[in-house]
């Protein structure tokens, strides 16, 4: 359930004005996991897998040629 949750919640930063939206996208992601009392394995995998979103996000973005 959390591995979706951090699909859910991988952009949310985006929503954010004036900030690096990777940033505050884990923030948000943080905030929930708190509210939802998460045990430390289960945020440290949303957490992990929000932020690897993004880097493939941007690594397949590149101009391979």
């Amino acid at each position: 359930m959390y591995f979706y949750l951090g699909l859910l919640l991988h952009d949310t930063g985006k929503g954010v004005p004036g900030s690096n939206h990777v940033e505050a996208s884990l923030e948000i992601a943080g905030r929930c996991l708190d509210r939802l009392d998460a045990d430390p394995d289960e945020r440290a995998t949303v957490l992990f897998s929000d932020w690897q979103i993004t880097w493939m996000s941007a690594t397949l973005r590149r101009d391979i040629f």
